[in-house]
């Protein structure tokens, strides 16, 4: 029931019916969460969807909120490297960077480059 919910309000969205989307997407939330639990990658995937429709709206701070979730379950269940992880923690910073929190966002970025930093400094010859 919740696939189909996420859908519509993507539909309803696109067609500029921003009052139903947003019920669509609260309902769509509500069911995967209570369903599938708030650390699957379904749930993760409305709360990308619903925190972009934040963001249009101009609720940036909500969006902040939605994208941090689902940044957190799709690192947790994905993996830091997976497209779907690296897509969300850039519109995450994206987020940030518009409300000014210019440090939350280089910090969102800096665990994953650090890792990277590491993994490429672990694979280098030594002198």
């Amino acid at each position: 029931m919740a696939y189909p919910l996420n859908g519509l309000a993507e539909l309803s969205r696109e067609q500029g019916k921003y009052a139903e989307a947003e019920s669509l997407y609260q309902r769509a939330l509500q069911i995967r969460t209570q369903r599938l639990g708030s650390q699957h990658p379904a749930t993760a995937e409305v709360l990308d969807d619903f925190a972009g429709f934040q963001h249009v709206q101009g609720r940036t701070q909500e969006a902040a909120i939605m994208y941090q979730r689902a940044l957190t379950t799709r690192e947790h269940v994905l993996g830091p490297d997976h497209q779907l992880t690296l897509d969300t923690r850039a519109r995450l910073q994206e987020v940030l960077v518009a409300l000014g929190q210019m440090q939350e966002a280089a910090r969102v970025e800096a665990p994953h480059k650090e890792e990277g930093m590491a993994a490429a400094k672990n694979q280098m010859p030594e002198e």
